[in-house]
């Protein structure tokens, strides 16, 4: 059986939601939205659900939608149990 965490990604119009999930249980691992991509008021929010940490920051403006969608990759796989990229799979 495959090691690799399960990314589901919902892209809206100014919107992404993530959920990362282990592999076998299907356990969510981290979820999350970055919200308001493209206004003054966008910003990125995360939560660990082995924790109760969450993490949110702002998002510059002009952050293009594909730099956020980048930046919350590298985020996820910084994270919980996805040391690497390579754990990542997308599921679409």
């Amino acid at each position: 059986m495959s090691d690799k965490l399960s990314l589901a990604v919902n892209c809206g119009s100014s919107s992404i939601k993530f959920q990362l999930y282990a592999p076998h249980s299907f356990e969510v691992i981290v979820s999350g939205a970055a919200s308001n991509i493209s206004t003054s008021q966008a910003s990125i929010k995360y939560t660990l659900t082995y924790g109760s940490s969450t993490t949110s920051h702002s998002l510059s403006e002009s952050t293009p939608y594909q730099q956020v969608f980048d930046d919350i990759l590298q985020e996820i796989t910084k994270i919980g149990r996805a040391s690497c990229r390579e754990r990542v799979s997308l599921q679409c």
